[in-house]
């Protein structure tokens, strides 16, 4: 598909300027009738979102579930969930997330996902699991 022209995009928001690779995406998937969103406030976290983000940090779990929700995973919580997930941590990423997927509702979203990688120095990794366009919307960054 064609990126929109300048004029195209005007006329669909109201603007002159040229549409950011975030907004074209969005005035792309509006043209398709694809309800893909790149608001990553509103957008939740998927099973693809947890496979890419097990590769990513699996190392890191722990720690990203300490700038998730700290109340949720304290020591027990993560003990728990590396004796019922030995030697893999991948395995162990996926469950902390789930977990906190499942707790928190249609609050886990992957605005909150990139603030917690962020805040723990892990941006590059935020950017190859939800794309660098998608990070971009977070502002200011937490690092």
């Amino acid at each position: 598909m064609a990126i929109p022209s300048v004029g195209l995009f005007a006329a669909a928001t109201g603007r002159t300027l040229p549409p950011t690779s975030a907004e074209t995406r969005s005035t792309q998937d509006i043209i398709s009738g694809t309800s893909h969103s790149t608001n990553p406030s509103k957008t939740q976290v998927t099973s693809s979102d947890v496979r890419k983000l097990a590769e990513a940090v699996s190392g890191d779990w722990s720690k990203l579930a300490m700038y998730l929700s700290p109340d949720q995973f304290t020591m027990d919580t993560i003990k728990t969930i590396r004796r019922d997930h030995p030697q893999d941590q991948r395995e162990q990423t996926q469950a902390m997330i789930q977990m906190w997927i499942n707790k928190s509702g249609t609050g886990a979203t992957q605005r909150k996902l990139i603030e917690a990688l962020c805040a723990m120095g892990r941006r590059a990794q935020a950017c190859e699991v939800f794309g660098s366009d998608v990070v971009e919307w977070i502002k200011p960054m937490k690092e």
